[in-house]
């Protein structure tokens, strides 16, 4: 039986999600790396191992979107899925801490259609007549609270660019919607002067 000071292992940091895993080959005696190919091996008198690391980058999106750092996370994402999940939890991270022209934003970006086009736009024109309520019915363009009309407004023009060429219905929906919420402003500056 081997006590803990007899005991030859192998630990491994990793950098992003600073966790430590153990390798314990038979009496691991050294860590050597060849210079010319740039391989790893794990050496013991009886044995060598090369040291590999398959699909290195293959979950980092993951680890990057659980520390909130967005744009490192989209560089790693692998497929338009990883990227939704990326835009969709930045987009509510926002949307917790009112920042509804960030969030309306990267809701746009998501193609996939989980949340529906549908559920977010339903969301921000709640959270634009949550503005009306406050400002006693009547809609103020004022800075105040523009952001979150203008949200629904950059959402819709965000999500145009954003939809193919063989979206021609639901792009053609969308700039109806923009036009008259374009119209509906310019009519209310109109009234303000």
């Amino acid at each position: 039986m081997n006590s803990l000071s007899d005991q030859r292992e192998i630990h491994i940091l990793g950098r992003a999600q600073h966790l430590i895993a153990l390798y314990a080959p038979p009496c691991p005696d050294g860590l050597v790396k060849d210079e010319v190919s740039g391989t790893m091996y794990v050496h013991s008198d009886e044995s060598l191992y090369e040291v590999t690391v398959p699909q290195e980058g293959r979950d980092m999106w993951r680890v990057y979107l659980e520390q909130q750092d967005w744009d490192a996370s989209l560089r790693m994402c692998g497929s338009a899925a990883q990227r939704d999940e990326v835009h969709c939890t930045r987009a509510e991270a926002a949307a917790k801490l009112g920042d509804y022209a960030t969030a309306a934003l990267h809701w746009a970006k998501i193609v996939g259609g989980r949340p529906t086009f549908e559920e977010i736009a339903l969301r921000l024109v709640e959270v634009s007549g949550q503005d009306a309520s406050m400002m006693g019915g009547e809609l103020d363009m004022g800075r105040d609270g523009s952001d979150r009309q203008d949200a629904l407004a950059l959402f819709l023009a965000t999500k145009l660019t954003v939809l193919g060429p063989a979206d021609k219905a639901q792009a053609t929906m969308v700039a109806a919607w923009l036009t008259e919420l374009y119209l509906d402003q310019i009519n209310r500056e109109l009234l303000q002067v």
